[in-house]
């Protein structure tokens, strides 16, 4: 029988010490590659018997030309970079990782909060543009304890940030209709309905995946999709918003319009929000 050839696609996560664990003993070639590109992954990984890929296209046009491939394996959660049909077309399974990096990007959501709401952006900028910085540039700064965490989404991550957030002080809110209130009160969470999320909230987390159901529903998913509506739903948010936006598949166009909004003038000086 040959040997057979798995290939990482993205060595910026190394797995060859639990590579030669697993492949112990087995006819199996573990091969790290960079392919960041679809004709690189073609190049690179075309006669893989199986791909495990951290961020790279695996289109169609991809899947297609790996003619050995048997599985993928999405070293992550997310499989929006994945074409699941044209996989199923071809026989191919396809795998993920639900647990991977899931702590990470909590901390990461904590970290945007905390770094926007004490202004430490601001204060940076002024430190190395001016060598000092105003205590007025952190005006309006408030102790974690008088503030309310908000939680757009409660799974494996929005519960990690939940607890996180509770430990620092806040008082943690969600919106989650899968969520039952005996899991959220274990969690010390309060579930509340989607416009009190919204308008009470002093930092507003989102952690939902991007479907049908939740493209744009922050910006306009519950009205006309007409700019006056997306104006009057981000006017409706708690008084002084601050978004702090990190680019994720959740908040394509919700980053989009509040890009928007600042440019038209829309203060967001007291309010964090982390996508």
């Amino acid at each position: 029988m040959p040997r057979l050839k798995v290939v990482l696609t993205n060595s910026a996560v190394p797995l060859h010490v639990e590579a030669a664990q697993v492949f112990a003993g087995l006819d199996v070639d573990f091969v790290t590659v960079d392919a960041s590109s679809e004709d690189e992954l073609l190049r690179l990984a075309g006669d893989a018997d199986a791909v495990i890929a951290l961020a790279e296209p695996l289109s169609r046009r991809v899947v297609e030309g790996l003619p050995l491939c048997r599985s993928i394996t999405r070293f992550g959660i997310g499989l929006d970079g994945v074409d699941i049909a044209a996989a199923t077309e071809h026989g191919i399974w396809v795998t993920n990782v639900p647990d991977s990096n899931y702590r990470e990007v909590a901390v990461h959501a904590i970290t945007l909060a905390l770094s926007v709401s004490r202004r430490i952006p601001r204060l940076n900028h002024a430190m190395h543009q001016n060598g000092a910085a105003s205590l007025a540039l952190a005006a309006g700064t408030r102790r974690p304890d008088d503030q309310t965490f908000g939680l757009l989404g409660m799974g494996r991550i929005g519960r990690r940030v939940a607890a996180m957030a509770a430990a620092i002080g806040y008082r943690v809110q969600a919106f989650d209709p899968a969520v039952s209130w005996a899991d959220a009160s274990a969690l010390g969470v309060t579930l509340v309905s989607f416009d009190e999320l919204m308008t009470t909230s002093d930092i507003l987390s989102l952690h939902v995946p991007l479907l049908d159901s939740t493209r744009n529903i922050v910006s306009i998913g519950m009205f006309s999709g007409t700019e006056k509506r997306e104006e009057e739903h981000f006017s409706g948010m708690k008084a002084g918003a601050r978004p702090d936006i990190d680019h994720g598949r959740e908040a394509d166009h919700f980053t989009f319009t509040i890009c928007r909004l600042l440019h038209a003038g829309r203060s967001f000086a007291n309010r964090a929000l982390v996508t």
